[in-house]
């Protein structure tokens, strides 16, 4: 789990990312971002009841911060503010492919770099 530093907590930041962020989405994954200049980047993962019960919606919300754990190292240390919110398929994917996924829409919105493009022969 992330220190609670680089955790969204309030409602506001939410509200701001949702408000005037900018979305990139997958089956597996939605990402918001909001460029914040000047401050540390952070994160927040939600699961509306879409993704099903209590049951899953714990179980999605554990997948993406342990595939936000894997990511963090890409992302930027300072300058965004991320909203992942979990899809119905984000608790049965392969967790490579979930991985894969946020990596992808973290990309299009402009936290990471894109990945290298390979030279098919």
């Amino acid at each position: 789990m992330l220190p609670r530093q680089r955790r969204l907590t309030r409602e506001r930041d939410y509200r701001a990312v949702y408000d005037r962020g900018v979305a990139s989405r997958s089956p597996a994954v939605v990402c918001l971002g909001l460029a914040m200049d000047g401050e540390p980047t952070r994160v927040g993962i939600v699961a509306s009841k879409k993704v099903g019960d209590a049951v899953r919606r714990n179980r999605a919300k554990r997948r993406l911060r342990e595939a936000v754990r894997v990511v963090w190292p890409e992302v930027g240390e300072s300058g965004w503010h991320l909203v992942v919110i979990a899809t119905p398929a984000t608790g049965t994917l392969d967790f490579g492919d979930l991985v894969e996924a946020l990596r992808k829409c973290l990309a299009q919105i402009g936290v990471l770099a894109p990945p290298p493009a390979t030279d098919s022969p």
